[in-house]
């Protein structure tokens, strides 16, 4: 999965970057070099040596479509047919970025999936999405935009070009955003470790919701301190640590108590002895398994040859028992070294 969502990204952030590098939103203004209130004849004149039609350059005759050519951009003035309020501009308008940002989301969705370890991110991606959606139409809605009569001198970079400003804004945000959400679980790792960069993260406020601060600065700040010493952290864990064997010791002990407790009525007794005859039944159907005596052998557990020995089968009698009852073996032998030893009720229940 982590290497199908990196293809993805990556073939994502190509596609934006060559929208950004080589096809820009077209605008005869900015091609041109020319401020917003050019006479319609020196555009044409400009444009006959480059283009074969210029007849889309009647629409600009209107300086109220040349406001609105500044706040939805070259494609949505010159083809909407049916177009006469600028709420019809903005209509015909409104899908082509909502249906971006849409894409988006389920692109920022997909690189935080929770098999990823980011699903903790999606709100804030999303939450950025839908903050530059708002925003990008607010401004685009209300921004005023003045186009000064002919005559008057400008120069083109006087203009501010709504439409084409706030697209490739929107091209870098689609860019930079499921890239950075993407690397940055394991950049934030990294600020987390560092003794230099986590003191200047941490006092940066939205970042500082991102980072999981390290256990000895989570202790300081719960006590008000502003760092730990080892010693200090030091005593803080073993004061944890016998707090809860306080708890965990006394429960253990309970858990004996009533385990010995079963077997001393007969009831409880024949009823953990049928209990005992089921887990036997089920655990013979799944050992007789041939798929997972197939699965046990590759993963290292196989119990196929401790069953062959038994039978005196296809076996050598001296070779050693199966990878699964080793295994077993070890660990009840380590819990034995440890001092644990099961309830001398269980032992006479087994014995008979």
């Amino acid at each position: 999965m982590f290497r199908l969502v990196s293809v993805l990204l990556l073939l994502h952030s190509l596609l934006v970057l060559n929208t950004l590098l080589r096809a820009p939103s077209p605008n005869v203004f900015s091609a041109l070099n020319i401020p917003i209130n050019t006479s319609t004849h020196v555009i044409r004149a400009a444009l006959v040596q480059i283009s074969a039609t210029t007849d889309w350059l009647d629409r600009l005759d209107s300086f109220e479509l040349r406001s609105l050519y500044v706040r939805f951009g070259h494609n949505v003035v010159l083809t909407c047919d049916h177009c006469q309020t600028t709420g019809d501009y903005a209509l015909y308008a409104l899908p082509r970025p909502a249906l971006a940002y849409i894409r988006e989301m389920a692109l920022v969705g997909l690189v935080t999936l929770e098999k990823l370890n980011r699903s903790h991110l999606r709100s804030v991606g999303v939450g950025i999405l839908v903050a530059a959606f708002v925003a990008e139409a607010y401004f685009l809605g209300t921004a005023p935009i003045a186009v000064p009569p002919p005559g008057t001198r400008i120069a083109p970079e006087d203009t501010f070009m709504w439409h084409d400003q706030l697209l490739f804004y929107r091209h870098l945000l689609f860019l930079t955003l499921p890239l950075t959400l993407f690397t940055l679980p394991s950049l934030l790792k990294y600020i987390t470790r560092s003794p230099v960069l986590f003191p200047i993260f941490i006092r940066i406020p939205f970042i500082a919701l991102l980072i999981q601060p390290p256990l000895q600065h989570q202790l300081a700040s719960s006590l008000g301190q502003d760092e730990l010493s080892p010693a200090q952290l030091k005593t803080f864990l073993i004061q944890s640590c016998l707090k809860t064997l306080e708890h965990l010791v006394p429960s253990l002990h309970l858990q004996k108590l009533t385990h010995a407790a079963l077997m001393r009525d007969s009831d409880l007794k024949s009823r953990a002895g049928e209990w005992w005859a089921r887990e036997k039944e089920e655990s013979d159907v799944i050992l007789g398994d041939e798929a997972v005596k197939r699965a046990a052998k590759a993963e290292g557990l196989g119990f196929e040859e401790e069953e062959e020995k038994e039978r005196g089968v296809g076996v050598d009698m001296d070779r050693a028992e199966g990878n699964l009852r080793t295994s077993a073996r070890a660990a009840v032998d380590g819990l034995f070294n440890q001092g644990l030893r099961p309830s001398e009720h269980w032992v006479q229940m087994f014995q008979q």
